[in-house]
């Protein structure tokens, strides 16, 4: 589907101008080799602290952003081969809209170069949400209006991946539960998505893995791996904290825990829970107090970034 290969982005690389806007973060970042792989349908999210090189690495992914060594392969082909854009598509932030032309200005320009069949425009309009204002002009609409149009531009060609950066910024509670369900949808119909995002919670929603991009390394996570419910348990006394500590060595649990002096933290899958459970009334192992956290992307993200 999608294989990036030992990226390396020059220091010298001078972007294009109409790019710079979008260059805020550290394009040095991809400088030691980056390398990752997308085989089957999914929706991944692209995670990191500003200037981590999330929008610059999409941008060497579509070959908007020359860099100096590395291969980028997209359903087979090399991307500097432009017939992939009839099967992928990738969604900027507005700053690519033109004010002065209308939303179906906008849809009729890549139903023209993408050759689309008749209806196709009216027919994603509709499905988006944007047929009472798409004959309006972009400068009128709200943050909300063009981001369902940019979205729009997006599934005009059917595309089998679509990239998409911050899709969620800036958009109301509404048009955040229409969005995260259209990309649910699409990932039903069997469309990749890799979208960049900076809010953890949304992304527990809609993803199912995540590339967690660091120090110019992308660390590849499964969403269900780490998305478990965390147990905090205190006892009596240093001996029955002792005797716990024993039976969980000896468990499916025993990579699963970390302690301190006061308290054992396990974290447990939502499918172990009756196991778990189960384990801790056979061994009649006494507990003062047991709380319960669920844990998600923002848990993860503060252990990989050390927060």
């Amino acid at each position: 589907m999608l294989s990036c290969s030992d990226i390396i982005l020059s220091s010298s690389t001078q972007p294009d101008a109409a790019l710079l806007h979008t260059l805020s973060e550290s394009t040095l970042l991809l400088a030691a080799g980056l390398s990752f792989s997308i085989k089957e349908p999914q929706i991944l999210a692209l995670v990191g602290p500003n200037g981590s090189g999330k929008t610059t690495l999409m941008n060497c992914m579509m070959n908007l952003l020359e860099y100096q060594a590395g291969t980028v392969t997209i359903l087979g082909k090399d991307n500097k081969d432009t017939s992939i854009f009839r099967e992928i598509s990738y969604l900027k932030d507005n700053n690519i809209l033109y004010p002065y032309l209308t939303g179906y200005d906008h849809l009729k320009y890549i139903s023209d170069i993408q050759k689309l069949e008749h209806g196709r425009i009216d027919e994603v309009a509709a499905k988006i949400g944007i047929t009472s204002y798409m004959h309006k002009n972009v400068s009128s609409y709200s943050l909300g209006m063009k981001q369902h149009l940019l979205i729009a531009m997006s599934i005009m060609n059917k595309p089998k991946l679509i990239l998409m950066d911050e899709p969620l910024t800036g958009l109301d509670p509404d048009s955040i539960i229409r969005t995260r369900e259209l990309i649910q949808e699409l990932y039903i119909q069997g469309v990749t998505i890799l979208l960049s995002s900076h809010s953890l919670s949304e992304i527990d929603f809609i993803t199912t893995d995540i590339l967690f991009l660091s120090e110019g390394k992308v660390m590849y996570e499964d969403i269900e791996a780490y998305k478990k419910m965390e147990y905090s348990l205190s006892f009596h006394n240093e001996q029955r904290q002792q005797d716990f500590v024993s039976a969980l060595e000896n468990s499916l649990w025993q990579d699963h825990y970390r302690g301190d002096l006061d308290t054992i933290k396990v974290n447990v899958s939502e499918s172990e829970i009756n196991d778990f459970i189960g384990f801790m009334a056979s061994n009649k192992l006494e507990i003062a107090n047991l709380t319960s956290r669920r844990r998600g992307a923002e848990e993860r993200y503060r252990e990989i970034f050390h927060l």
